[in-house]
């Protein structure tokens, strides 16, 4: 008895569907592409998460040492020899 619906149905038939096996299955190369794909995603979500705690430590390190000097200098707790000393030792 012929199916009345024709192909509907019939997975084994790839008429009408020549794309659907192509993509679904590990033919060629495909395998490689899948890699790549993976390889990067997981290589991007490390890079993001290292810039992330970099940007951290920026924010906890705070101030550079010309900065605490001229913070310690302007609230008086060294005179202006000691200030001129110690910028000259770290570079400034």
């Amino acid at each position: 008895m012929h199916n009345m619906m024709g192909n509907f149905g019939n997975y084994s038939s790839n008429v009408g569907y020549p794309w659907m096996y192509n993509m679904m299955g590990w033919t060629g190369f495909s395998w490689v592409f899948m890699f790549l794909f993976w390889a990067i995603l997981i290589i991007g979500i490390a890079v993001l998460i290292k810039w992330i705690i970099h940007q951290n430590k920026d924010g906890v390190r705070g101030k550079s040492a010309i900065d605490a000097l001229k913070e310690r200098y302007a609230k008086g707790e060294i005179t202006h020899e000691e200030f001129q000393k110690i910028k000259k030792e770290i570079g400034e």
